[in-house]
């Protein structure tokens, strides 16, 4: 039975929020000992608070964030604790409550799997070294040991629950980064110390765990970097190739070498068009909106709606809305538009237009009779971008892996950078929350135009230097 993600908030907030005994199962009995119970699980999930996220937005509520983050012993004046308790919670910003709370249901979910009981708090240190040892291994021990890493039985019920993802068939389980265990393990380090009776006992202040923790991370590390050499790629980069503008160039031509659009007059258009023509509608225009609009992550790719275009001469507002960096807490409620002009509003409204779409989200899938659906994933743009590549010729099909749906990001600060935007306009289009993601993009440029690195040639033809400095 697979669970929502609002199903499974930890059995750790029912008992430490709502007053009930953790410890209703035997200590040591395990999902494994108990393969007559399967529906145990449910048991727990299904009763849980409603309280961690709102229905619609995915976000925590905010009278349950402040009951997180009062200290319910302080020996205070009621006022000064509601004072001390509403100052942090205006601290905490949705998206990290968000990533937090996250964290702390898969958290959760592991160690009901594993333990059959709900994650005692505070943490015991030897349960966090458990988690890092399931959760950082090494492939090529599991393939003779299975006992090594994560028990197969344990990665079986997570995957049930929705936890884990299930590997396509033929595929092996892989470890998780060491970057997504440190941060899981950093949500349940925040859990502790939000709590004045958990601070004292917080698992990641143990010097057993922090020496388990960074050799396990560092050994982690090790096996994918050897690995991602054994196969000749930069395993851990987000996309080793950055998609300048002539590569988006190449990328939409390929598109458009599937089209042969009928005119955009009144006529039923949708029904004259293929479903390869409409596909090759919609790549065109969310690679130009992915790209032109200051380099989109993929998500705010796959959950743009009509309702955040605003018309203007020549093409559109963007409101951006809730991002990775951007959430709704009261000192970001100004929302941020970028333009999308010219050839990419162009195409949007192509799309827009074949598919009949006039509200809701702006990118569908479609089926195979093209039939326009539902939403689509980040990873359907993952995808988009990886095979409209492969079909321009910017990466061949054996290293389609060296390019992901981050390369239009990078290729959009690359090529501002390139045309010497300056590093403020790039970011005002990209809405990077802080210059040190993106100075690398303008001091590689930088380099390459460093007049030192031409001596020798100049040496040998000085009559060349002094046109290429006298352009």
């Amino acid at each position: 039975m697979r669970h929502t993600e609002r199903q499974l908030a930890p059995r750790l907030a029912e008992a430490h929020l709502q007053g009930m005994d953790p410890n209703k199962l035997p200590a040591h009995e395990t999902m494994a000992d108990r393969p007559g119970r399967a529906g145990t699980p449910s048991d727990v999930v299904d009763n849980l608070s409603d309280a961690w996220s709102d229905s619609s937005q995915g976000l925590i509520a905010q009278s349950t964030l402040k009951r997180v983050c009062l200290d319910d012993d302080l020996e205070l004046d009621p006022s000064v604790e509601e004072t001390l308790g509403h100052m942090r919670f205006r601290g905490v910003k949705e998206n990290t409550a968000r990533a937090i709370a996250s964290d702390l249901r898969y958290i959760a979910g592991w160690h009901f799997t594993a333990y059959a009981k709900a994650l005692p708090m505070p943490t015991p240190a030897s349960v966090v070294q458990t988690f890092i040892a399931h959760h950082l291994w090494d492939p090529a021990i599991k393939q003779t040991n299975p006992a090594h890493g994560m028990p197969d039985w344990i990665a079986d019920g997570m995957e049930q629950l929705g936890l884990k993802r299930r590997p396509a068939p033929g595929e092996q389980r892989r470890p998780a980064s060491p970057s997504t265990v440190k941060r899981r393990l950093a949500s349940l380090s925040t859990w502790h110390r939000w709590h004045r009776d958990l601070r004292a006992a917080n698992p990641l202040d143990d010097p057993d765990v922090k020496a388990a923790l960074a050799d396990s991370a560092r050994g982690a590390a090790t096996i994918r970097n050897e690995t991602a050499a054994s196969v000749g790629s930069r395993r851990g980069k987000k996309s080793e190739i950055a998609i300048v503008a002539d590569h988006i160039t190449a990328m939409v031509a390929a598109c458009e070498a599937a089209l042969e659009v009928p005119g955009t007059d009144d006529s039923d258009t949708r029904a004259e068009l293929t479903s390869d023509q409409l596909r090759a509608l919609r790549d065109r225009a969310l690679l130009l909106y992915g790209w032109a609009s200051g380099g989109r992550r993929r998500s705010e790719i796959a959950n743009l709606r009509m309702d955040q275009l605003q018309p203007v001469e020549g093409g559109y507002l963007v409101s951006l809305g809730i991002t990775k960096t951007r959430d709704a807490s009261a000192s970001e409620r100004e929302d941020k538009l970028v333009p999308l002009m010219g050839w990419a509003a162009q195409a949007l409204d192509a799309w827009c237009q074949a598919a009949r779409i006039n509200q809701g989200r702006v990118f569908r899938s479609l089926g195979q009779s093209g039939r326009v659906s539902g939403k689509i994933s980040d990873k359907t743009v993952n995808r988009v971008v990886k095979r409209r590549a492969v079909e321009a010729g910017v990466v061949d099909a054996d290293s389609a892996d060296r390019i992901s749906a981050h390369g239009l990001r990078a290729g959009f600060l690359t090529e501002a950078a390139r045309q010497n935007i300056t590093m403020i306009d790039a970011m005002q289009m990209s809405d990077h929350a802080s210059e040190r993601s993106v100075v690398g993009y303008w001091q590689a440029q930088q380099v390459l135009r460093n007049p030192a690195g031409g001596l020798l040639d100049r040496a040998r033809d000085p009559a060349a230097g002094a046109r290429s400095s006298n352009p």
